[in-house]
């Protein structure tokens, strides 16, 4: 039995192998699938937001800047990419007027600059967040005041918000250099 395990173990060694070999480009498919799997976004924002009075979604939009670390690039002791982008968002999970903590799908049109590069994208993504809303007393910062009562939203507030974000899924369609787009 113990040879059967050695033979299954020397055959998994051969498939991965053969799958980084130049030739045929498996082991870089694999590899590029889990790029965004654990990209780590630290960020602050300001903008609108609106938590549900059951606690469980919240909606943003605003601007955002932060940087984002992509796991392999940290391992490989890599700069972090900067980047500003106007957002919405929606988080599933807890939302509360003070913090949001759980599931989060964005919509994002960035300005980014990695490795001395600029770029453009318009990015999706999917991913666990966890951040600390503020109320924000410079309204000066959000074009419709304190509220969007001037759209009929009343409830929704000028707010700012710290945090990060794991991302599971993301796409990056770049503006400047499509060769450059990507989803994961």
């Amino acid at each position: 039995e113990q040879a059967g395990g050695e033979e299954m173990g020397k055959g998994l060694i051969d498939l991965v192998e053969f799958g980084k070999s130049g030739s045929n480009g498996v082991w870089d498919f694999l590899v590029s699938l889990t790029k965004c799997f654990g990209e780590f976004a630290a960020f602050a924002t300001t903008g609108y937001a609106k938590a549900s009075p059951g606690g469980h979604l919240g909606v943003g939009i605003g601007l955002v800047g932060g940087s984002t670390f992509e796991l392999g690039q940290m391992l490989l002791g890599q700069e972090p990419a900067d980047f500003l982008a106007i957002y919405a968002s929606l988080v599933v999970g807890l939302s509360t007027e003070v913090s949001w903590a759980g599931l989060s799908a964005s919509l994002s049109l960035n300005l980014g600059c990695a490795n001395n590069a600029a770029s453009v994208t318009v990015g999706v993504s999917v991913g666990a967040l966890a951040c600390g809303v503020f109320k924000f007393t410079n309204w000066a910062v959000c074009p419709f005041g304190a509220t969007m009562a001037t759209l009929g939203m009343p409830n929704v507030k000028c707010s700012q918000a710290m945090g990060g974000m794991f991302t599971a899924l993301c796409c990056k369609f770049n503006l400047v250099d499509p060769s450059q787009n990507s989803c994961r």
